[in-house]
């Protein structure tokens, strides 16, 4: 499969990931992330978007770089109007690339997983982060969490 069309791009450090910029509801700095006691990572806590507490996790935990993540945080919130998540990249500030073209074999498109490795964003390597997934893996953190109450 090949897209084109607006993303908006960041690297850890490690690896470089994109997000289609329909899913990207906003980018936003912030200070702090309030801890939640007895969450694992991915999730690092909770920041307020729009009056409401969204979950964050930490992209450098999904990617297995081992740095430490900088502040002021750079925070993506991404959504589809029902589910929504925020994405911490760190002090890293994200870019919106129009790219010619994004090459994702069919095997990798239906692989699934937490995104799309061997993907080429204009000619670099790149990983589409699939947000939907780090979504549901942390409701599934914060109901472990609710039953060891």
């Amino acid at each position: 499969m090949t897209t084109t069309g607006d993303i908006l791009l960041f690297d850890t450090g490690k690896r470089l990931f994109f997000l289609g910029i329909n899913s990207v509801e906003c980018v936003m700095e912030a200070e702090d992330v309030f801890f939640m006691p007895g969450l694992r990572p991915p999730v690092m806590g909770v920041v307020t978007y729009r009056g409401e507490p969204v979950i964050v996790v930490d992209v450098k935990e999904v990617s297995g770089d081992t740095g430490t993540t900088e502040r002021p945080y750079t925070i993506i919130i991404a959504g589809d109007g029902k589910k929504t998540i925020g994405i911490c990249v760190g002090g890293q500030k994200p870019s919106v690339t129009r790219v010619n073209e994004v090459k994702i074999s069919d095997e990798e498109e239906n692989r699934g997983g937490r995104g799309l490795e061997n993907t080429e964003v204009n000619g670099s390597p790149a990983e589409l982060l699939n947000w939907m997934e780090l979504y549901d893996e942390t409701r599934k953190i914060l109901s472990e969490r609710g039953a060891r109450k």
